[in-house]
């Protein structure tokens, strides 16, 4: 008898693919952190912050009445203001009058040798008073100076004054700026 053929072997099953393993699930977002406060500007403390001064120069001010107010312009977080008026005076300084003779004693008809030197001196060093100083005796004006750079002086007239003893007083009118005032009594004698 014949040995027939074997026949085909079946074919192997292909295995399929393995199966996919599910992936560990995602994490859910975390959740976001706030933001920090945001700090507002630092406010004046105990007179300490947003403060200043100025100082008015010695003559930028007449005598007279003034307002002063204080203005801030402001700045990125704060805005401008303006201070509630305050009110100041300028007065007149104060002065001193020295009145100095060339001699204590003259001839009369040669008081011409007799001058008569002003001083005025100011409250504080800085302007000159201006104006004049009217030498006096008794009511009667023997002479008026004209100050430069705060002094001055003038002389008498040969025969101005009669004989006899005199005393007398320079008196500084006063500028505007300046008061006025008087010197000391000063003593002379017209001899005959």
């Amino acid at each position: 008898m014949g040995i027939g053929q074997q026949g085909p072997t079946g074919a192997v099953g292909v295995t399929g693919p393995a199966g996919v393993n599910g992936g560990t699930g995602l994490a859910g977002p975390q959740g976001l952190q706030g933001d920090e406060g945001i700090q507002g500007p630092v406010g004046p403390t105990g007179g300490t912050g947003g403060t200043g001064s100025c100082s008015i120069g010695e003559t930028a001010l007449n005598p007279g009445k003034y307002q002063a107010t204080a203005t801030y312009v402001g700045d990125a977080e704060l805005d401008s203001s303006r201070s509630a008026p305050i009110a100041f005076s300028v007065t007149e300084a104060s002065t001193k009058t020295a009145l100095v003779l060339s001699k204590k004693t003259v001839a009369f008809d040669n008081e011409t040798a007799e001058v008569f030197t002003a001083t005025v001196s100011p409250e504080y060093a800085g302007s000159m008073p201006t104006g004049t100083v009217t030498v006096t005796e008794s009511t009667a004006t023997v002479c008026v100076i004209t100050l430069s750079a705060a002094t001055g002086s003038c002389p008498l007239s040969a025969d101005q004054l009669p004989a006899g003893s005199y005393e007398l007083i320079g008196t500084y009118s006063g500028d505007g700026n300046f008061g006025g005032s008087a010197s000391p009594r000063k003593a002379l004698t017209v001899s005959s």
